[in-house]
């Protein structure tokens, strides 16, 4: 009668849990790719990660999906030496090294996820830094890198008309997205600007959000966060526009159109959430 192959020297522990790791592995790996490409958050932003990184329930998905993967890389690749019969001292020192190894990688992965920045850091960091621009590394290594802006009239309008539509509590008033407040500017994304500072002062205007009525299960409790904190980031960013451009100009006369409308703004912190 056959019975499955078990390696005499790996063991028939090591060997069955090699199996189980990697079916735990296999829809650890599925959920994952479901967050990452098909949910709410398939746009990993600051806030996006910030936020996953602060629920507990997902803190604990990745530091099993941490100790699995290390435990099966290292499970396996010991196995592979063992089936090589080498001298039982060279054995044991391998797994001291490599279970050593594992450790560390373990305890320095488990702490960035524990100790990831807080969503109100995150939004607080936006405040003051404005969206950020610069330049991607290739993946792999050797492939060219990409520059990217995000403070771009076009491109704000795109991460706002996200974190309003995905991330905001709107509650009992109708939905309403960035792309339906700047419809009516067609493809001029200056236009599209003016439109959306005009909703974030008016929304500002209304005043705050009884906290009664605030949901601390999204990013931004209600409207009235968002707006605050979408005109101090449109702040910063016309400020950062401003300072970078060379030369007097259409478009650098109408970054200090948009500071001087949020001259006044309420400051933006965490007891608006």
């Amino acid at each position: 009668m056959s019975v499955p192959y078990t390696s005499s020297r790996a063991g028939r522990f090591g060997w069955m849990m090699q199996r189980v790791s990697a079916l735990l592995l296999i829809a650890l790996a599925f959920a994952h790719f479901g967050i990452q490409h098909f949910s709410s958050d398939a746009v990993s932003t600051g806030l996006t990660v910030a936020a996953r990184m602060s629920n507990p329930w997902w803190q604990a998905f990745y530091v099993i999906f941490i100790i699995l993967a290390l435990y099966h890389g290292i499970n396996g690749l010991l196995g592979v030496i063992a089936d090589y019969a080498p001298k039982r001292i060279c054995g044991y020192v391998a797994g001291i090294v490599f279970w050593t190894l594992g450790s560390v990688f373990a305890i320095v992965a488990i702490s960035n996820v524990i100790g990831a920045t807080s969503v109100a850091e995150a939004k607080t960091w936006y405040t003051v830094n404005g969206f950020v621009q610069g330049e991607t590394h290739g993946n792999p290594p050797f492939a060219p890198s990409k520059e990217y802006d995000t403070r771009t009239h076009q491109a704000e309008m795109q991460l706002f008309n996200y974190y309003l539509d995905k991330h905001t509590h709107q509650g009992d008033a109708k939905h309403i997205t960035v792309a339906d407040i700047i419809k009516d500017a067609g493809d001029d994304s200056v236009a599209a600007g003016d439109l959306f500072d005009a909703w974030c002062l008016s929304t500002i205007s209304a005043g705050a959000v009884d906290p009664a009525e605030r949901s601390s299960c999204h990013i931004f409790s209600s409207s009235y966060e968002f707006a605050v904190w979408a005109a101090h980031v449109r702040l910063r960013d016309a400020q950062l526009r401003l300072k970078s451009s060379p030369e007097e100009n259409a478009a650098k006369n109408h970054e200090q159109v948009i500071i001087n409308a949020y001259a006044n703004l309420p400051a933006y912190t965490s007891a608006l959430h």
